[in-house]
């Protein structure tokens, strides 16, 4: 890690995916600029977490979303309840699709939260991120030739277990691309690989994250997490203005912020004076 921090390398990235990125054609009409294989690097230590400052980010609705991950839950109605909006979409679009039925989306989710039965029926998304990481599914081969569901797995438990009692393995891997379900996912994963390291003579815990897409700009809505750009990439929406600029770091904002006022009081002041000469004139 260098001593400059943390968010310039995110800032950098920013910055190289705006002038140098291709510019590319995408499932959702909005077009991307896209980089390929970048690395970011964060230090964790004493508790840490790299959250973000120069753009919104939600950080209850983040660690409400992991939380649901982590119960292998596949319905968007334990975070209806909480007031997280991340994947009401993907649901109502289906609901439209199948039924004909043009309800409006807020009246969509209030029925999920209303109507149990409904939200069961409507609300699932498929095998998406945590019911991977936590039952991934199996099958057995039977006597007559035939499979049958198997128990399915916890990746998680086991990757906790083998970093407890394996520590040098180089097998602490969560996998969520399941390649025989991909279909039946609302959106198939973008943070896909998370392979874990001891080092530091055991005191020290790594993991490298693998996101095969990822969308690096704030729109309205959930348009970011809709994003499904090429394997890999990191992207910035295409339809920011030619000329844009990325964000510079707060500091620099408020500076700006300052300067344009000082200026403002400036010119107030010259026109009293210049009000205050003509009356005495």
């Amino acid at each position: 890690m260098s001593e400059s921090h943390y968010e310039d390398q995110y800032l950098d990235l920013m910055r190289r995916i705006w002038r140098e990125g291709d510019q590319r054609v995408d499932r959702t009409g909005v077009g991307t600029r896209s980089v390929f294989g970048t690395q970011l690097r964060f230090s964790l230590a004493d508790n840490a977490i790299p959250l973000l400052t120069t753009k919104r980010v939600y950080w209850k609705t983040a660690a409400r979303e992991m939380l649901w991950f982590l119960t292998g839950e596949t319905n968007i109605r334990p975070l209806v309840l909480q007031g997280v909006k991340i994947w009401n979409e993907w649901p109502h679009a289906r609901y439209v699709k199948e039924t004909g039925d043009d309800l409006p989306l807020d009246d969509f989710v209030q029925r999920i939260a209303d109507d149990e039965a409904f939200a069961a029926r409507w609300g699932d998304l498929g095998p998406v991120y945590g019911k991977q990481w936590v039952d991934w599914p199996t099958f057995r081969y039977r006597a007559d030739g035939l499979y049958e569901k198997g128990e399915g797995i916890n990746q998680v438990r086991e990757v906790i277990e083998s970093l407890r009692t394996n520590p040098g393995s180089r097998r602490h891997i969560i996998e969520g691309w399941n390649v025989a379900e991909l279909d039946r996912m609302a959106l198939p994963p973008c943070h896909k690989t998370y392979q874990f390291h001891v080092g530091g003579g055991g005191t020290t815990l790594n993991c490298a994250l693998y996101q095969r897409s990822c969308c690096s700009e704030e729109l309205d809505g959930d348009e970011c997490s809709e994003d499904e750009s090429e394997p890999g990439h990191v992207s910035w929406p295409s339809r920011l203005p030619s000329h844009g600029l990325i964000p510079s770091h707060p500091i620099i904002i408020i500076i700006i912020i300052i300067i344009i006022i000082i200026t403002i009081i400036i010119i107030i002041i010259i026109i009293i004076i210049i009000i205050i000469i003509i009356i005495i004139i």
